[in-house]
């Protein structure tokens, strides 16, 4: 063989290996151009999510606090109810001791009705006011049945 044929056959197998290798390469590229777009695509995605994730956890804090204030708000309540139940508690035991103490200063109730005897004066007072009422109706309606006879 001579040196023209193998110059030309060692350019030929050059380009043929060459025009492979950029084929090869040109499919790695494609592969690659595919793969940095699925890439790009991934990290929108991800960005968005990672937006989605940063609002929803200024929502969560802010309804943290909210908590937070709303169980202040009802541990202030409770001690103020408490302090206001301590506060009847004792008005009503103080009440109490009243009532006792009231009630051994009135007087003893008669053990039966028929020991109870009505003051004279009480008797008299009670006859002398139905005369005083029977007197001022019959002014006003003298021809009652009652009027015309005697009073008790």
């Amino acid at each position: 063989m001579d040196s023209k044929k193998i110059t030309g056959w060692l350019a030929g197998m050059s380009v043929v290996l060459v025009s492979g290798l950029l084929i090869a390469s040109g499919i790695q590229i494609v592969s690659h151009q595919k793969t940095i777009t699925q890439l790009e695509k991934s990290l929108v995605e991800t960005q968005r999510n990672l937006q989605t994730s940063e609002l929803n956890l200024k929502n969560a804090v802010s309804e943290n606090e909210s908590l937070n204030k709303m169980i202040g708000l009802q541990a202030d309540l409770k001690k103020e109810a408490e302090q206001q139940r301590v506060m009847m508690v004792d008005a009503l035991q103080n009440l109490h001791t009243q009532l006792k103490q009231a009630y051994i200063k009135l007087p003893k109730p008669v053990s039966a009705s028929s020991q109870y005897q009505e003051p004279k004066e009480d008797i008299q007072r009670s006859s002398q006011r139905i005369l005083v009422i029977w007197d001022s109706y019959c002014t006003s309606h003298p021809t009652h049945p009652n009027c015309t006879k005697e009073k008790p």
